[in-house]
């Protein structure tokens, strides 16, 4: 570590004339406002030090807050400024490229004034030995300890309890790890992994950590036969049901008012996993609380009111007397499950009240991911805005002038796909599936011609189905994609909007990437194909706040409730907005009327 008090002398060339010059440094650099007084005195010729030092100012605006305060680490600031595309920044592709260029050449000429981090100083031989060999878990499990113990001259040999302590506190008071424990937990199976696996090593074995909570869980080879058998037959039936028989009829729970009707459909690969997931839960659960195992000899006997009050007490108590969304998942599939084993009425009814309780004290917050809101939250920049507006054009216009037309060819397939994303919002397996005269389709001719986009209910998500009329502009950017570009992605006949070389479908996967990569360019974030719904929805809603039923009703969601829970803090927000300027005005007019009877 470099103190402020330390004098370091350093020889950096001068990338002019090839000249080596000596710069003297008084103290460590720990901010960019540090970096970019270091760079004055550099002896650097011709426009070269102000070009760096404009460009750490630059870079500080872009990704600080314009007080030259953020601390001065080569990674992160490279990575911030990684999100910026040059549109973002406001600058040409080779002005941007300058711009990082330089603020590298700032971090090379004064890295040895910046302090280096444990992480950074180079390995001894006897870690790199130590590491040569593990399992990609395991290097991963003790890098936090090999790189600590590497900077406090520590062999492997060496570690005890007494390190872990050390090697403890510097993650908590030191790095400010937040889940410290769970590293250190990590850190020390690894370890003791490690030291059985290789006695050679001659390793000491570590004490193991006391376990967070006892584990519970049974396999399902230990369940009774009979059990299996029927789990079994009850999985089978919900991945493929009869066409006819009473059994067709499920029960489908809606999340917060109980009610209950009929669905006719195959459940996916995934939901019964989770349903497999949920009965060993629900089995290991009765197991722990004391229920012999030979006992539950079917799925009757498991969802029984009874054992369900047992299972959910047991599972509430272990979540910290909390009601999860997993305990209110058990709820409704022991319900499902209880119908599909034909429990008699009282013991339904039973079983409807517990889950209407698990359902009222269940928490009730939900909406959009952190990531999500992370996007939104750049549309506040009118920068930004703008970009999302004009991606469209600004994608045609480097298709135009690209000499590759194949590739060129790509790129405009990606901007229709952005264009229909904006201006309809569509699900992604809705956007690939379109099909001419089908899915999307033109009426009419001549001036009064309309592109139309219609989905049926049967291949919506939320089985709503859908129906859009592409404004004039978006018909002309189609019909331009059909006549001259289309035919470059494939030679054979295809009614598919977006075929792929060989005429079939593209696939989902594809087309995400390709946006994500275009909007990744233009933008300087990645968006997927999903997260322009959010978009389209937020930037109506900015201009429009009491828009949400126009929003629900674009954007097919059968439930309003559900617009209203993942958008209306657009609401709030652009309601507060509108407060705050007129606050602003009165306060201006408050202050002219009263400069009017001085």
């Amino acid at each position: 570590m470099i103190h402020d008090s330390a004098c370091i002398t350093m020889i950096t060339p001068d990338y002019n004339n090839g000249n080596k010059e000596e710069v003297r440094a008084t103290s460590a650099i720990h901010t960019l406002r540090d970096l970019r007084e270091f760079i004055a005195g550099c002896n650097l010729g011709g426009p070269k030090k102000e070009q760096v030092r404009s460009a750490i100012k630059r870079v500080d605006q872009l990704i600080g807050h314009g007080a030259l305060d953020l601390p001065a680490d080569c990674a992160k600031i490279m990575s911030k400024l990684g999100q910026f595309s040059p549109a973002m920044a406001g600058m040409t592709p080779g002005a941007f490229a300058n711009l990082k260029s330089r603020v590298r050449t700032a971090f090379r000429l004064a890295k040895p004034c910046i302090a280096t981090s444990n992480s950074k100083l180079p390995l001894r031989a006897e870690w790199r030995l130590f590491r040569t060999g593990l399992a990609v878990r395991d290097l991963r499990s003790t890098s936090r300890l090999v790189h600590f113990a590497n900077a406090q001259v520590w062999s492997p040999q060496d570690i005890t309890d007494g390190h872990i302590e050390r090697f403890k506190s510097h993650l908590c008071e030191e790095a400010l790890v937040v889940k410290w424990d769970d590293v250190v937990r990590g850190t020390i199976r690894s370890w003791n992994r490690i030291a059985i696996a290789d006695p050679n090593q001659g390793l000491v074995t570590l004490t193991p950590p006391e376990p967070k909570r006892t584990p519970y869980w049974i396999s399902p080879d230990l369940f009774p036969q009979s059990l299996q058998a029927e789990i079994a037959r009850f999985l089978s039936e919900m991945s493929d049901p009869p066409l006819f028989g009473a059994r067709l009829e499920k029960v489908r729970w809606q999340a917060r008012d109980g009610r209950r009707r009929p669905v006719r459909r195959n459940l996916k690969f995934t939901t019964i996993g989770q349903y497999r997931n949920c009965i060993s839960t629900m089995v290991s659960s009765l197991v722990a609380a004391g229920l012999p195992l030979a006992s539950l000899s079917s799925l009757s006997t498991l969802v029984a009111p009874r054992n369900l009050e047992q299972i959910l007490r047991f599972l509430h108590q272990r979540a910290g007397e909390k009601v999860t969304p997993y305990l209110l998942n058990i709820a409704v599939r022991a319900r499902r499950i209880a119908e599909w084993s034909r429990l008699p009425e009282g013991d339904l009814e039973h079983l409807d009240q517990l889950v209407a309780a698990v359902i009222e004290e269940s928490p009730r917050k939900r909406g959009m991911t952190a990531k999500n809101k992370a996007l939104l939250d750049r549309l506040d920049d009118p920068k930004f805005r703008d970009l999302i507006y004009l991606m469209t054009g600004m994608l045609v216009e480097r298709a135009r002038t690209s000499s590759n037309r194949a590739w060129a060819a790509n790129i405009f397939r990606t901007a229709v796909a952005i264009e229909i994303l904006l201006v309809c919002g569509v699900r992604r397996e809705n956007l690939v599936s379109l099909e001419l005269d089908k899915t999307i389709r033109k009426i009419g001719a001549g001036k009064n011609a309309l592109w139309i986009v219609e989905i049926a209910e049967g291949d919506v998500k939320n089985g709503e189905p859908l129906r859009f009329h592409l404004p004039e502009e978006s018909a002309e950017l189609l019909e331009i994609y059909l006549r001259e570009w289309r035919p470059l992605l494939c030679k054979e006949p295809s009614s598919w909007l977006f075929p792929n070389f060989t005429g079939q479908m593209l696939d989902q996967r594809s087309m995400t990437v390709s946006i994500r990569n275009a909007t990744k360019r233009i933008l300087g974030v990645p968006v997927s194909t999903h997260q322009f719904r959010h978009i389209s929805a937020e930037l109506y809603l900015r201009n429009n706040p009491e828009g949400l039923s126009t929003v629900s009703q674009h954007l097919g969601h059968r439930d309003f409730n559900t617009t209203r829970t993942y958008y209306a803090r657009k609401q709030q927000r652009e309601a507060s907005r509108r407060y705050q300027e007129r606050v602003i005005l009165d306060r201006s007019e408050a202050a002219r009327r009263s400069r009017g009877r001085k």
